[in-house]
């Protein structure tokens, strides 16, 4: 489908080469694009997806190697205000780390790559947290924002209305942030994922199948909330926290690239070959 001068969708730039990190320039497809299949077609291969590739092991890996390195970062804590401030530093970092790989996840596969990707290099360190600072404002601008301004307001109403009016509030936000997400993982621009008229256009676009993939987005959620939950009473289960997190959030962020493939001509975001 051709995008059309006025499509608020037009200018967003085309995501990264496969397994790099940054934005790229606007550039033109050089391939034909078609749409792919319902991402719910194939269920067990979405979650068998974290465990391609020997994935079991690395998630296990992983999880040692970031339960070491957060541990050592708690240990700034008692080096006065200096090391809590310089292990906050390296804490965000890492977090960005983390989502830099959550991200090429979807970057990968939407270019039909099924299996994950491999860990990014440590070198883009102030890259890592830089996108790890996008995300967070992703999150505080459409939701934590208005929840919070209606938290403030329902709490001086009282009664019912101080739990009903800040989840009626949450509402908007949930269904905006999936979206969001993924313009910001294709696009590489917060900016892009913050234009309220690009993300709901771009929601209109594909309205069947997003409106069945934000439950499934929100499912996994809680799945993955409640065994963190459960966990809290099972002695050790602290060993496997980093492992079944970035299972459950690699299967979000492989959710969200499938949804894109199934919607990539209606959406519109890249110019034509």
């Amino acid at each position: 489908m051709d995008a059309g001068t006025n499509d608020p969708g037009r200018g967003m730039r085309q995501g990264p080469e496969r397994g790099g990190l940054g934005p790229a320039p606007l550039l033109k497809r050089k391939r034909e694009i078609s749409e792919g299949p319902p991402f719910w077609s194939d269920l067990p291969g979405l979650f068998a997806y974290p465990l391609r590739k020997s994935g079991a092991v690395k998630l296990l890996l992983s999880s040692l190697f970031f339960a070491v390195v957060f541990g050592l970062l708690k240990g700034f804590n008692m080096l006065g205000i200096g090391g809590l401030l310089f292990g906050g530093i390296l804490a965000f970092g890492f977090l960005g780390y983390i989502v830099s790989f959550f991200l090429a996840v979807v970057r990968r596969t939407i270019e039909s790559d099924p299996d994950p990707p491999e860990w990014p290099e440590f070198s883009a360190f102030a890259d890592h947290a830089a996108q790890f600072a996008s995300l967070l404002l992703l999150g505080f601008v459409p939701l934590l924002l208005p929840v919070g301004a209606a938290t403030w307001a329902a709490v001086k109403v009282g009664g019912f209305a101080a739990v009903a009016i800040p989840l009626l509030a949450a509402m908007p936000g949930l269904f905006y942030l999936p979206m969001a997400v993924l313009v910001y993982a294709v696009g590489g621009s917060v900016a892009e994922a913050l234009n309220p008229v690009l993300v709901f256009h771009s929601i209109a676009r594909c309205l069947g199948p997003y409106v069945l993939a934000v439950p499934f987005v929100y499912a996994i959620l809680a799945v993955f909330l409640g065994f963190l939950f459960l966990s809290q009473l099972v002695p050790f289960a602290w060993i496997l926290f980093y492992a079944v997190s970035f299972y459950f959030t690699m299967l979000i962020f492989r959710l969200l690239g499938l949804f894109y493939l199934q919607c990539q001509v209606r959406l519109g975001w890249y110019e034509g070959p």
